[in-house]
């Protein structure tokens, strides 16, 4: 999926690719399943994927609905850096971020083909107390 408007490049977007790609093959590996949001569902309401059942951390459930996340640079051109991670307050339109939106979860891809699984409510919690 395409995004990050103006800012976006054809590197930065297949990045974003290559980690969805990467988290539907680590999910099938692992006996879940994958419907790809819906093109509102990723525009507007911020999720990539509802998972299902949802055997991961941080709980088992029927589903969940995942935001993928792939490695960030901190600069363009810089090397991938496993540890940065850039939480989206207002997306590109204005609107409200990704973090704000009605993912269940936020996977952050980090090295060795593996995500960081967390809470996106608590994510936004601690993106408002810091803002």
């Amino acid at each position: 999926m395409l995004g990050g408007g103006k800012f976006a490049t054809a590197a930065t977007n297949l990045m974003g690719s290559n980690a969805e790609t990467l988290f539907q093959r680590v999910c099938v590996a692992r006996g879940m399943t994958l419907r790809p949001a819906t093109r509102f569902e990723n525009i507007v309401r911020h999720f990539d994927f509802v998972v299902t059942p949802w055997t991961a951390f941080p709980r088992p459930s029927r589903s969940a609905r995942v935001e993928v996340k792939s490695i960030k640079c901190p600069r363009r051109g810089a090397r991938p850096d496993p540890t940065l991670i850039y939480v989206e307050l207002r997306g590109v339109l204005g609107h409200k971020g990704w973090v704000f939106g009605d993912a269940d979860l936020v996977a952050f891809e980090q090295p060795n083909d593996s995500f960081l699984i967390v809470k996106r409510d608590e994510l936004a919690q601690r993106a408002k107390e810091m803002h």
